[in-house]
């Protein structure tokens, strides 16, 4: 049985370290207006507002949308409500997907070459029924086309899905793939917590046919989504000139901190992913959990991915350039005492 993952950002785990970019997050987070009373006294039941702002901020019709409870809520439920079955899924990605999967007791097959007929070649190869996708890509950033997605999709049995969890979409236009809602089985994750700030919210979205919303809905049951969530999810979906302002802000600073990583790393690593919430070094392994741990003794907490013989060491957005800055002077000083 595969073990449980560790999650990467826990303070609990990161205690004694004062700057935490273990995490994927968005460091400014929506700023949260006060939250009436009622919505702790009175049972949440499906708000049609919500429903309807959600879908115009995707951009969908609202019989493709489903709220729930964080994404994390739907890839656990999905390998339970589809038969055993073989399984694609990322070598290197979120590893709830693979434990789920694996769980839920289908055959797991792994690829790590996004080369187009690379994964076409392993979808016929190991009789793949359902592909597992996450694009923008945790923790490495790749960022599959959708003209890619549209011939892996079609690679699949009629009664296959194609899962692709997009958790990290927002503020990425080229990674939206709703126009592949047409083509039947895919379902689209997407969550609140990454761009707004705020996974402690637990909001998410899934976009499908609306067979598939009809499905997930009834498993979901009739109060998936708390009456704080369905307050604040209302106006933080609706607000444009926030979502628009963040989005700009993310691009600068992502920038400026990947050029300020890269120059303290500058040779130490096998290659360097970006994206718009974090920066990530591929290393070998025993090299990332050095750098994590000289980090860690400079007040950073830091996330490693361990794949095999190599390690993904990514660094989320801090909030405090400066205060980042003078850390990694501090780390890389320790690591020249070593």
């Amino acid at each position: 049985m595969m073990q449980p993952p560790r999650h990467g950002g826990n303070p609990l785990e990161g205690r004694g370290v004062s700057l935490n970019v273990a995490t994927g997050i968005n460091p400014w987070p929506w700023p949260m207006p006060e939250v009436p009373s009622r919505c702790f006294t009175e049972l949440p039941y499906d708000n049609s507002r919500l429903r309807q702002t959600a879908a115009d901020y995707y951009r969908v019709d609202i019989d493709n949308i489903a709220l729930c409870a964080g994404s994390q809520a739907i890839i656990q439920l999905l390998p339970r409500l589809l038969d055993q079955a073989s399984v694609l899924v990322p070598r290197v990605a979120y590893e709830e997907h693979a434990y789920r999967w694996s769980r839920a007791g289908h055959t797991l097959n792994y690829f790590r070459d996004y080369r187009e007929d690379k994964v076409l070649e392993d979808i016929h190869r190991h009789k793949v029924k359902h592909l597992v996708l996450v694009s923008p890509n945790n923790p490495d950033g790749t960022i599959v086309d959708i003209n890619v997605l549209r011939r892996w999709l079609r690679a699949l049995p009629a009664d296959g899905c194609l899962i692709l969890d997009q958790a990290f979409a927002d503020g990425t236009p080229d990674s939206d793939a709703r126009e592949l809602l047409d083509e039947g089985n895919i379902l689209i994750l997407r969550s609140v917590g990454k761009f707004w700030g705020l996974p402690g919210l637990r909001l998410g979205a899934v976009l499908a046919n609306s067979s598939w919303i009809d499905r997930l809905e009834s498993e979901l049951g009739p109060w998936p989504i708390c009456g704080a969530a369905q307050y604040l999810g209302e106006r933080l979906y609706a607000d444009r000139g926030w979502q628009l302002a963040m989005q700009q802000r993310l691009v600068l600073a992502a920038e400026a901190q990947s050029t300020l990583l890269e120059e303290y790393f500058h040779g130490r690593y096998t290659s360097i992913h970006r994206q718009l919430l974090f920066t990530t070094f591929r290393l070998a392994l025993p090299e990332a959990l050095g750098y994590q741990q000289a980090a860690f003794s400079a007040g950073i907490h830091t996330r490693v991915y361990h794949c095999g013989s190599e390690g993904y060491m990514r660094w989320g957005l801090a909030a405090d350039q400066k205060d980042l800055a003078q850390r990694l002077n501090k780390m890389f000083a320790c690591l020249g005492a070593a």
